[in-house]
């Protein structure tokens, strides 16, 4: 009977295998993990130490029964990204590997909370999608494939894209549903509690009825888990299975820079293990922003447009990824055109969510105002040239900018650019005065709109807001006249021409 494990054992054993892969001495370090597989059998990271051995030992059979093995043990344990990263791992191995096959299919099926239903989609020309691989989502004009879009405002070339089938989902809430001002110090929407800790199932080998209620547990995990992604929780069974399917897997040791700010991006990522650091590299300053661990997303930006990095991303530790190109985008969209709508959402969802937790007119709201926030902004496709905002009349709503770059032109100068994140109209529907000014897209881009009457409701609530809102006033009027004064004393500005 095998005796109870002590940590003298493991790091014995560990350090044994450190010592003879370092003089390639295979054999002893497969012996060693061997050991140290059953001296701690829950523990997926022991199976996954012997397929490393294995691989240097080019015995690829057994090495993917210790993938599988490790597969096993992570669902077992909760970790069902690590597990989708593992079997991927397969798969690169083994292209048509059948048991790796469906354990991913049966990750996929993993139920959860219903999804909202997807509007009509209708299927875009091949030659569309061919556009999408090459730059991003953008390069689709969603009002002609979406079902439901209609023309947005009182300007042309700006369009509301339905992602819900149905109503409106901004004008089915009621304005008493917004909380405002309470839970200043709650968690930011969208934070997610760390995954549970790995622990042994209380499973009998002999017991049947106890091995299947484990595997109910472990499916239950299965669904809270890969529910709570952000990506994965917009996706029925059927397209989640599908993005296992096409995914690419991607291993990095801690230091490892996975991309450059600057670089073009082509891949979203999802953390399946690990830590990332975001990096600011602007003006060879160094900055870290961010640190994202396991169910985190990073890089969505490279699907929706053809702009580069807007950071660099640094590996902590080392880190799994589970990584979807643009190619694989297209094609899924191609093939089942509800999957677009899903991606749109969780697009929406990131976008709107960064919007209300970085900008200082949101800061403070709790996380019950956020959830009520986010389905009140209108998705919105806007062609380039098109006025988001037209100089002389007041907007019908506050506009966030989340993807492309549009100008802010007074009579015939341009005297400032917006890119991502940036507010417009805030100003004019504060005073209730028409807008100084004009917004034209320079590029295509994708916005969002949040009610004048919405907006009226936080500035109520939230003084520090009208405050902030002021300040800012203060400092674009003199920066406009200053542009405007430099324009006619030396012509420095550029005029634009209409």
């Amino acid at each position: 009977m095998l005796r109870a494990m002590t940590r003298p054992d493991v790091a014995r054993f560990q350090e044994t295998a450190v010592l003879a892969l370092s003089r390639g001495d295979f054999e002893a370090a497969l012996r060693a993990c061997a050991a140290l597989e059953k001296l701690d059998p829950t523990n997926p990271d022991w199976p996954k130490r012997t397929a490393k051995v294995l691989r240097r030992m080019h015995r690829t059979p057994e090495e993917v029964q210790a993938l599988l093995r490790a597969a096993e043990l992570e669902v077992r344990a909760g970790g069902e990204l690590r597990a989708a990263a593992i079997l991927k791992q397969i798969l690169d191995l083994i292209p048509n590997h059948a048991e790796a096959r469906a354990r991913l299919a049966r990750l996929g099926a993993r139920g959860g909370p219903s999804r909202p239903p997807a509007p009509a989609v209708t299927p875009a020309r091949p030659a569309a999608w061919q556009a999408v691989q090459r730059g991003g989502l953008q390069q689709l004009a969603l009002r002609e494939v979406v079902g439901g879009a209609r023309p947005a405002g009182r300007g042309q070339g700006v369009y509301h894209i339905p992602l819900e089938s149905g109503a409106d989902p901004e004008l089915s809430l009621e304005l008493d549903a917004l909380d405002l001002g309470l839970e200043a110090d709650a968690p930011l929407h969208g934070q997610r509690p760390p995954p549970p800790p790995r622990a042994a199932p209380q499973v009998s080998d002999d017991d049947a009825i106890l091995a299947v209620e484990a595997e109910f547990r472990a499916a239950e995990r299965t669904n809270k888990a890969l529910s709570a992604t952000p990506l994965f929780k917009e996706l029925s069974e059927a397209q989640f299975s599908q993005v296992l399917m096409h995914a690419r897997f991607e291993a990095h040791e801690a230091g490892a820079v996975i991309f450059r700010q600057g670089t073009p991006g082509t891949a979203l990522y999802v953390v399946a293990s690990g830590r990332v650091q975001v990096v600011d590299e602007a003006k060879g300053a160094r900055r870290v922003l961010s640190e994202l661990g396991e169910g985190d997303v990073f890089g969505e930006m490279a699907l929706i447009t053809d702009q580069p990095r807007s950071a660099t991303v640094v590996a902590a530790s080392d880190v799994e990824l589970i990584a979807l190109d643009r190619a694989v985008v297209a094609k899924l969209s191609e093939e089942d055109p509800p999957f677009l709508a899903a991606l749109l959402r969780f697009f929406r969802h990131r976008s709107v969510s960064r919007l209300l937790t970085t900008n200082p007119v949101f800061s403070g709201l709790s996380t019950r105002d956020h959830a009520a926030l986010e389905g009140r902004f209108r998705f919105l496709e806007v062609d380039a040239g098109a006025e988001l905002l037209t100089a002389g009349q007041v907007p019908e709503g506050l506009i966030g900018l989340l993807s492309g770059q549009a100008e802010v032109v007074v009579g015939q100068v341009a005297v400032a650019r917006l890119g991502p994140g940036d507010l417009m109209g805030e100003m004019s529907l504060m005073s209730g005065a028409p807008a100084m000014g004009t917004v034209r897209a320079v590029t295509r881009c994708y916005a969002v709109q949040m009610s004048a009457a919405d907006f009226a409701r936080i500035l109520g609530a939230r003084p520090q807001a009208r405050a902030y809102l002021e300040e800012v006033a203060a400092r674009r009027r003199s920066a406009t006249e200053a542009v405007l004064a430099r324009t006619e004393r030396d012509g420095s500005a550029r005029k634009v021409v209409f």
